[in-house]
């Protein structure tokens, strides 16, 4: 029997959660005056040359500005029970994931002493700063003392993993206020809560300059498409290694990247919201890829379902039109999905 597949863009090692989102470094020390953030100019070359798309949440956060007791301005923020006063202008902020996380702190420009790095060699990892500290914990075991030592004044985490912290008890909010950063509980309100979670922080009016970037940049991409996308159906799987299901589903980010870009997507017309992005089918049907035109697979290279009779008898297979698509885009804002849009494109194009 075959190993698992799924399609909707999951990945072989981690488990999506049902917003669809994913589980996980040398310390320096940093001048408070001189932390690593992407710099306003950086930070728009970085626009302009790559990436752009957001979140929307399973949740939502309220805040409003208010005076704090030293005399700045201090956000009143709120999280499904979660209650803090953020600095509205932060000094010295350390981020626990680097991925949807990090990319928030990086969009709201905010000084970063340290940072998660388990995604580097993506686009969010390598837009930080050379002197950004690397915490050595792992994301699923934070070093809280290390964390502490860098004398945060703001944390940053997405909401899958504060809710894991929560669930395990990590009293982050014991070293610093914690702005956890809205997820979607659907792909298609990810702009929605991307600029919901700018507003938070008085930034809409980046937001809204940002999502404006990515639709430009997508509409590029698309004329630059054999047939400027439309006729193309795409499907995205990932062999999960154990059991022998085939599992199909709307991937948390890419699915609707892919459909910006004016590609059809394979999808599950029966797929529930209890069963998140996934839907699972016998090994034995792997014929639901068989309207794919191209395939984007996690853990291409890795995994033994592809090499499989089965899937070499799939006419994407056949015709060679199939790539790889690396996890960190399981998950992101405006950076990561622009990024992502990008990656799409010239794979496809180079297989026409």
């Amino acid at each position: 029997m075959d190993p698992d597949l799924i399609v909707g863009g999951g990945r072989s090692t981690e488990h999506l959660d049902r917003c669809g989102r994913l589980e996980d470094h040398p310390r320096t020390t940093g001048d408070k005056n001189h932390m690593g953030t992407v710099t306003s100019r950086t930070a728009g070359a970085l626009l302009a040359a790559a990436f752009a798309l957001g979140l929307s949440a399973c949740s939502t956060g309220d805040a409003s500005t208010s005076g704090g007791a030293d005399g700045q301005n201090t956000i009143d923020f709120e999280f499904e029970g979660y209650r803090a006063q953020l600095p509205a202008d932060p000094d010295r902020v350390v981020v626990l994931d680097s991925r949807t996380g990090l990319e928030f702190a990086l969009l709201a420009e905010w000084p970063i002493a340290a940072s998660d790095f388990s995604d580097e060699g993506g686009p969010i990892v390598d837009a930080l700063a050379d002197d950004v500290a690397h915490l050595s914990g792992t994301r699923t075991e934070p070093d809280l003392e290390e964390v502490a030592s860098h004398d945060p004044d703001l944390l940053v985490v997405s909401e899958s993993w504060w809710n894991y912290y929560q669930d395990n008890d990590v009293p982050l909010g014991d070293i610093a206020p914690v702005f956890i950063v809205d997820e979607p509980d659907v792909g298609e309100k990810w702009k929605e809560t991307f600029a919901g979670n700018m507003s938070v922080v008085d930034k809409s009016d980046e937001a809204e300059e940002l999502l404006d970037q990515y639709d430009a940049t997508v509409a590029d991409l698309s004329r630059e498409l054999p047939a400027d996308g439309q006729g193309v159906t795409l499907a995205f799987a990932t062999g999960e290694m154990t059991g022998a299901d085939v599992s199909l589903g709307h991937g948390p980010l890419n699915v609707f990247v892919a459909r910006d870009l004016g590609f059809e997507v394979v999808s599950s017309d029966d797929l529930q919201p209890s069963d998140g992005f996934l839907r699972s089918y016998s090994s034995e049907n792997l014929d639901v890829f068989a309207d794919a035109d191209f395939l984007f697979v996690v853990n291409l290279d890795d995994d033994p379902v592809f090499e499989s009779q089965a899937w070499h008898r799939l006419p994407a297979v056949e015709a060679n039109r199939v790539a790889d698509i690396p996890t960190m885009y399981n998950a992101g804002m405006v950076l990561t999905a622009e990024s992502l849009a990008q990656h799409m494109a010239d794979a496809v194009s180079a297989a026409y």
